[in-house]
């Protein structure tokens, strides 16, 4: 029996993403609650089999409203595993007489990766005729590139893209950013084999940035295409993909992204470190939980495979890449995100047949190095458009930097966070990383101190009036807590389960 009198329910939003190969993943979240994590409950042939919290981080579904902590994967209990058919639910826990279902979905119906490509086929031949028939013989599509101090790499990924273009109209610019290695003679090489395709201009070092705005100011093409120089497409779809979603969609407040890959390396195989980054972890890119040919706003705006129509902007040297981002972070979400307040919305439309494998391999070490960079370019961000410090994860570090208490000294807070670095490092070395849990949850608590670190180290160079040990004081309690809950849901369970049977 329904209970009667029962005040009305929040309303939910949330969807069912997929089962399997060995979880049920998805959202959920209340809409006139954004802040509060959402319990569930995972029902099999309509038994109950586990309880769960959608308190996972997805990129998609941060926005002015909600924090993006909705997302949940819960994993399948291995005696279901049985070769039969079942119903899954995952539902809101609420009373035992009216669970508000989130999804159902028969195993039978779930549509395969086989089956999504099949309606990819032939878009070569299709990109072509779609040229064709809007009469561009000479060039559609301009792809740009910055590189710096890559030859090798940049030559090699440049060929493979000029032998899968074929007849398509491309030209290749590149910028050459002040690279002090062979980059030049590489680019005299593929300018005099390929002297109708193959563009490029030295500047002195000034960021990925400027680079990308001086070869869009280049550019013929009425669509410009941004990738990395350590990045190489996959198959002829790549270039295929973009050409025909703009024709497709040819207003200028839409951009089209693409999905960017580790690349297959016998003599370096994808790390734990890379594949959380890119995985759960969403710190390199948020494509996990990513839908496919689904509309994304600015933060989704990764210029490693990336395109615009060329008249986004009047001109590209005034309105393109802001030139004030100097190290390789948040230049490329800034810019879409300033195309959104001129046009009052940029879409930017997720196409993963576009695939490039990127070759760039990660340790903590190194990701270390590029986090504290993104900390420093979230600074340059907030510093132009404040009201973005929600989205990027650092209002409550900015809270923090008004506190009028006094600390003690900066130094002993900059040499705990080095110990928590350094042992983050050793444990890469001497553990097996990925060989339990919390190892994941692990390394996004010291990636975050690391981003907050930097973005701290840029406060104290430009605001030395701010309370700096307030803080970095914070960072280590957020790391600390993000640790504590890691090794507490790793060592003891569901908290709310242990509370119910008085543990």
């Amino acid at each position: 029996m329904r209970r009667k009198n029962r005040s009305p329910e929040p309303t939910v939003q949330a969807h069912l993403d997929a089962i399997g190969p060995t979880d049920v993943s998805g959202w959920a979240r209340l809409t006139s609650e954004p802040e509060t994590r959402v319990s569930l409950i995972l029902l099999i042939d309509g038994e109950i089999v586990a309880r769960s919290t959608a308190d996972r981080f997805r990129h998609d579904l941060a926005d002015s409203t909600f924090c993006g902590h909705h997302g949940f994967r819960i994993p399948i209990p291995e005696q279901w595993f049985d070769g039969k058919e079942h119903t899954i639910q995952v539902v809101i826990d609420g009373a035992a007489a009216d669970y508000p279902v989130v999804g159902t979905l028969l195993q039978k119906q779930r549509q395969t990766l086989q089956e999504q490509k099949r309606g990819w086929t032939g878009l070569y031949e299709r990109a072509l005729a779609a040229c064709k028939e809007d009469k561009v013989d000479t060039v559609r599509l301009s792809i740009i590139m910055p590189t710096f101090n890559r030859a090798a790499r940049m030559e090699k990924t440049c060929r493979g893209l000029l032998r899968l273009a074929q007849d398509l109209p491309v030209e290749l610019i590149v910028v050459d950013d002040g690279s002090t290695d062979q980059t030049q003679a590489a680019l005299r090489r593929l300018e005099g084999d390929f002297p109708d395709r193959v563009r490029s201009q030295r500047i002195s070092n000034s960021g990925p940035g400027r680079a990308r705005n001086i070869g869009a100011a280049m550019a013929n093409g009425a669509i410009l295409l941004f990738m990395g120089d350590d990045t190489e497409p996959v198959d002829q779809n790549f270039l295929a993909t973009h050409i025909l979603f703009h024709a497709k969609k040819p207003d200028r407040h839409v951009a089209v992204l693409g999905k960017t890959r580790w690349r297959d390396h016998s003599e370096q195989p994808t790390s734990f470190v890379m594949k959380r980054v890119q995985g759960e972890g969403q710190q390199q890119f948020g494509y996990q939980y990513m839908r496919p040919y689904h509309v994304y706003d600015w933060q989704l705006f990764y210029s490693s495979n990336v395109s615009v129509k060329r008249d986004v902007v009047a001109d590209w040297m005034e309105e393109g890449f802001s030139a004030d981002f100097t190290l390789a972070a948040y230049e490329d979400p800034e810019f879409a995100y300033r195309m959104e307040k001129a046009f009052g919305r940029f879409e930017v439309h997720y196409a993963p047949s576009a695939v490039l494998a990127h070759d760039h391999p990660y340790t903590v070490e190194s990701f270390l190095r590029r986090q504290g960079n993104a900390g420093r370019m979230a600074y340059v961000f907030v510093g132009k458009h404040p009201e973005v410090a929600h989205r990027i994860g650092v209002d409550a570090l900015m809270s923090a930097l008004q506190s009028p208490q006094p600390y003690n000294s900066p130094d002993l807070y900059v040499s705990v966070i080095a110990g928590i670095k350094a042992a983050a490092q050793l444990a890469e070395s001497d553990y097996a990383p990925g060989s339990q849990n919390w190892h994941g949850i692990a390394l996004d608590a010291v990636f975050e101190l690391a981003y907050h670190e930097g973005f701290l180290a840029a406060i104290a160079q430009h605001d030395p009036t701010l309370n700096y040990a307030a803080g970095l004081r914070y960072a280590i309690e957020s790391f600390r807590k993000n640790i504590s809950g890691a090794l507490t849901q790793e060592l003891f369970g569901d908290q709310r389960f242990l509370a119910e049977v008085n543990l």
